[in-house]
């Protein structure tokens, strides 16, 4: 696993778009803090993707870096979950700011359990904004060879098939608003 996580790595710290799998399916990211290395990945995406994006985060220690507002109760939340879980938040920092243009400045947070994500997060050591390989889709992608000839073509590095997990989880996705507002999304 360490060589593919080397490529990945040098992939995101050279502002390119990676595919790789993860404890929700397979998805597409970037390093969250470049604009241009954004730019692609909205260029990949241009035209089918509904859903703002999801920065992926080391630990729960992390999200307040990113998203300073963040209420206590999503801190709960993520801890206390035992499935996959997203919560779009308000207002967040020190990231790319096209990030969140055309989604109300709202961004998604999530803590991944899975191997391969975290030894990706440890090695970067920034967030990595990520979208489902299929964005038109509530489903997770489950297999590579689910995922649009187009998308793959355009991205700087693809993990092995590998580290596909045998279960993939649909995550649980949350809203929660300055105002401790919680609107479940996806139960």
């Amino acid at each position: 696993m360490q060589n593919d996580i080397k490529l990945a790595f040098e992939a995101l710290c050279s502002g390119g778009v990676i595919l790789f799998p993860s404890a929700t399916g397979w998805l597409l990211g970037c390093d969250a803090t470049n604009p241009k290395a954004v730019d692609k990945l909205l260029a990949i995406t241009a035209g089918v993707q509904n859903q703002p994006f999801t920065l992926l985060l080391i630990n729960l220690n992390s999200i307040p870096r990113y998203l300073p507002t963040t209420p206590d109760i999503a801190l709960d939340i993520l801890e206390m979950s035992t499935k996959p879980t997203i919560v779009f938040l308000e207002h967040p920092v020190n990231i790319a700011a096209n990030l969140t243009e055309g989604y109300q400045n709202i961004i998604g947070a999530h803590v991944p359990s899975d191997t391969y994500s975290q030894a990706l997060l440890a090695r970067f050591r920034k967030p990595i904004a990520t979208i489902s390989a299929n964005p038109q889709s509530t489903k997770p992608v489950k297999q590579l060879g689910q995922i649009p000839a187009n998308f793959i073509q355009q991205v700087q590095h693809i993990a092995s098939e590998q580290y596909q997990l045998p279960h993939i989880a649909t995550p649980s996705i949350l809203k929660i608003d300055a105002q401790n507002r919680v609107q479940i999304i996806q139960p």
